[in-house]
């Protein structure tokens, strides 16, 4: 690990976050918790031990919560708009492939009760058999559209 270290004090790597002013190094280290001042004190004394003309600085950044876990809940797929989506009869080997941009459940009460320019209301209006058979879980979602 120092040789490591030395080795990059004297031939500095530009992809790390090392900053460099004459005899002093400043390094630049997530915030951790009491690790981080064991850490730190650790260091300073490899640092002393090793090179005692070098002056080492740490510098802690905050974490930000986000970076560990989505601050948003997943919207629910009743809720999800822009996708497309597919309707298979459950009495006969009909099938209806489409897209939309409102939300799905909308949708599908559309195609069930009022939309009457659907095709899949038409199918189901049409024959008295298939109504009773067919409901929202005739319905499945397949693919989020790219915006």
């Amino acid at each position: 690990m120092v040789r490591k270290f030395l080795s990059n004090y004297f031939t500095p790597d530009s992809s790390q976050s090392v900053a460099r002013k004459d005899n002093c190094l400043y390094f630049k280290l997530p915030y951790i918790g009491p690790f981080s001042t064991i850490t730190q004190r650790r260091i300073k004394k490899l640092a002393t031990t090793f090179c005692s003309n070098l002056e080492i600085t740490l510098v802690f950044t905050s974490c930000k919560i986000r970076s560990w876990f989505g601050a948003k809940d997943p919207i629910p797929a009743g809720l999800r708009s822009r996708i497309i989506y597919k309707f298979s009869c459950a009495d006969c080997s009909a099938c209806y492939i489409a897209e939309t941009n409102r939300h799905f459940t909308t949708r599908i009460r559309e195609h069930l009760a009022s939309d009457k320019h659907s095709h899949i209301f038409k199918h189901l209006r049409g024959s008295e058999n298939v109504a009773p058979f067919c409901s929202e879980d005739c319905f499945k979602m397949y693919f989020l559209k790219a915006e």
